[in-house]
């Protein structure tokens, strides 16, 4: 980068994602990820309100409902994100 906004502002990430703080947040965002993915619940889906509560060993129908929407599917979808050079520039300055 050549731009002296954009190569600080490069500098502050790096410094920061690699600071203990950081990597603190995101220690305990993964812990908590893992602790939420324990629990189980019902959604119950009426009209236009969904309720949750706790699971209480009601019938999974994920396997119905996916079988259900299997006939839309078209196969595989084509990724549209957009790559970028190691070396970002901006091209109307080339």
């Amino acid at each position: 980068m050549k731009s002296k906004g954009l190569s600080e502002f490069r500098e502050f990430l790096s410094s920061y994602i690699n600071s203990e703080e950081f990597k603190k947040i995101l220690s305990d965002a993964k812990s908590f990820r893992e602790e939420l993915s324990k629990f189980k619940y019902s959604m119950f889906i009426k009209d236009r309100c969904i309720k949750v509560r706790p699971y209480e060993d009601e019938e999974d129908y994920t396997i119905e409902i996916e079988k259900i929407f299997e006939k839309f599917r078209e196969g595989e979808t084509k990724d549209y994100r957009k790559t970028f050079p190691e070396d970002p520039f901006a091209e109307h300055w080339k």
